[in-house]
């Protein structure tokens, strides 16, 4: 009798400790995806005069892949190019005409914090490191001063994820490289990207 008790209690506990090993294999896993949206780069210190125009804006797009080490928790690593940022205008007294081309991208690593919200929609947040790269190309006055600049800073974002079939999902997020370029170089602030995508998870 005790022998089948006790053959029972360790079935019971195979069978327990199985399903807990599946939920947590359901859980981790890879995943990539990539997307686009909206991007805005926010740079003072250009040495316009009063008056000069910019457009901050432009159509960026992003790649990344990354692992899910628990249900709430992974780590991710990806590719941001924030398109361009163009301003002209007058430099100088007398004024003289002159522009600027500036393009940012760069590569991030970050871990992500989940937070379901139904089996198959989540929202999450992620701050981490970026190494930014800012591209400037000059004309007229400022040509001569056409130089890029690089650096590593964070990077922070948040978004809703939606797991919509086995493999497939889509995610909408925001996504900020902070405190990127040098006033004396490229000129310094930010750039953000507000977009959707797709993910692929392999789970």
């Amino acid at each position: 009798m005790k022998n089948r008790s006790t053959l029972r209690v360790v079935g019971l506990a195979l069978i327990a400790s199985s399903a807990a090993s599946n939920a947590f294999a359901e859980d981790t896993g890879y995943y990539l995806g990539g997307g686009t949206g909206a991007a805005a780069i926010r740079l003072s210190g250009q040495s316009f005069n009063p008056g000069a125009s910019a457009d901050e804006y432009g159509v960026g797009a992003k790649l990344y892949v990354g692992y899910r080490f628990l249900r709430n928790l992974a780590l991710e690593a990806g590719y941001v190019d924030f398109d361009q940022y163009t301003a002209s205008g007058t430099i100088g007294s007398p004024p003289v005409s002159a522009a600027v081309d500036i393009n940012v991208h760069g590569f991030y690593l970050a871990p992500v914090g989940i937070w379901p919200v139904t089996q198959s929609l989540s929202v999450f947040g992620k701050i981490g490191a970026a190494r930014w790269d800012i591209e400037r190309d000059a004309f007229g006055r400022l040509a001569e001063t056409a130089r890029g600049d690089v650096g590593i800073k964070a990077v922070f974002g948040a978004g809703i994820a939606w797991q919509a079939f086995r493999h497939l999902g889509f995610r909408l997020e925001w996504e900020r490289f902070n405190d990127i370029g040098r006033d004396d170089r490229t000129g310094s602030g930010h750039a953000d990207l507000i977009g959707g995508g797709f993910f692929w998870d392999f789970r």
